[in-house]
């Protein structure tokens, strides 16, 4: 890879450039929605995100979410997305991503990191063994939608 990429929060200048890197991911997301998301972003909130540039732009995208665990003293990471660019995979991008969110992680007390990847996604799945994460469980999701868009990120106390 090359030291030129750098790692650091996305601003809400970045949604135009984020919206194709989601659509790579099956997401057809408005540009508005993502800068809504950004902003959500805030110091003190459960979640965070970062993006790696280059000269070349945005190469990609890791976002994570952090949940207390109820039945454990720590906090469940939860890597709610990650995305490199189709032309800059298999170049580091996406490893120098997952490390800045599992540093993150382990350094907000989780006591274990998740993700989900489709399983269409083999390639993404390998990628993740090689991380050291393993298949385990099995997830349940019940779609919805929310009464109205006055949803707000609750803080997450000790990760301020």
């Amino acid at each position: 890879m090359s030291p030129s990429v750098q790692l650091r929060t996305p601003t809400i200048e970045d949604a135009r450039a984020l919206v194709p890197l989601l659509a790579e991911l099956g997401y057809s997301v408005p540009e508005a929605t993502v800068r809504t998301n950004i902003l959500n972003l805030a110091d003190g909130s459960a979640d965070r995100a970062w993006v790696a540039e280059s000269i070349d732009g945005i190469l990609g995208l890791v976002s994570v979410h952090l949940t207390p665990l109820f039945h454990a003293s720590g906090h469940l990471g939860r890597i709610t997305s990650l995305v490199v660019r189709s032309d800059a995979r298999g170049n580091g991008v996406g490893r120098m991503l997952m490390q800045q969110a599992q540093d993150f992680c382990w350094g907000a007390g989780c006591e274990r990191i998740e993700l989900t990847s489709g399983d269409h996604r083999g390639q993404a799945h390998r990628f993740y063994e090689q991380l050291g994460f393993q298949l385990h469980s099995r997830r349940f999701i019940k779609h919805g939608t929310p009464p109205n868009n006055s949803f707000k990120p609750m803080p997450l106390r000790g990760t301020a």
